[in-house]
């Protein structure tokens, strides 16, 4: 009952991720294109406006849990509205970490997005088996809410860093050759 519970609060919350990740596959090969200081430059802008548009998405989407969950799934997954605010809370800056991990591929640099990601995993890791058995849904909504919002601030710290360190000259990043065994 918890786990499906806990399912249903995470995919409704999860609904706050479209966006983010829209932008991710529309933007990284615009950055690629751009070079890494015209691209840089492009998504300090637009991380503000895609974490402010994620935050606001995020309101209504929470109020809309209480209806929501019990009409589509039934009273008997009322006890997921309480979760899936949690983890809507946990993603309401995901439209900035969209942008980040856009940059990052087309900065040729994926490799510090997992980086971003594996702390995020290990934050889930240890705060669900400290919450869950403890708090079940909530406290799993808890974890999820926490590592969202680590990996988020983990991007953000290696934006910051890359962009302010002089790695993100304006070269252009030039995409890869195909090789004969690519073309088979």
């Amino acid at each position: 009952a918890v786990l499906g519970t806990y399912a249903v609060a995470s995919k409704f919350a999860e609904l706050l991720r479209l966006v983010p990740q829209s932008l991710t596959y529309v933007l990284y090969p615009r950055y690629a294109q751009k070079g890494r200081s015209s691209a840089a430059r492009n998504a300090r802008k637009l991380i503000p406006v895609a974490g402010a548009l994620t935050l606001v998405g995020a309101v209504p989407l929470a109020l809309a849990a209480g209806v929501v969950l019990p009409f589509v799934y039934g009273h008997t997954f009322a006890p997921a509205v309480l979760p899936a605010r949690i983890i809507i809370v946990g993603l309401a800056a995901e439209g900035a970490a969209g942008v980040i991990t856009a940059f990052l591929y087309g900065a040729g640099r994926p490799g510090l997005n997992s980086l971003g990601l594996a702390v995020g995993l290990g934050m889930t890791v240890l705060l669900d088996l400290l919450l869950i058995p403890r708090l079940g849904a909530v406290g799993a909504a808890l974890a999820s809410t926490a590592a969202y919002l680590t990996t988020t601030a983990v991007l953000a710290v290696i934006f910051w860093k890359l962009t302010r360190s002089g790695e993100t000259g304006s070269e252009r990043i030039e995409p890869l050759e195909a090789t004969d065994g690519d073309r088979r």
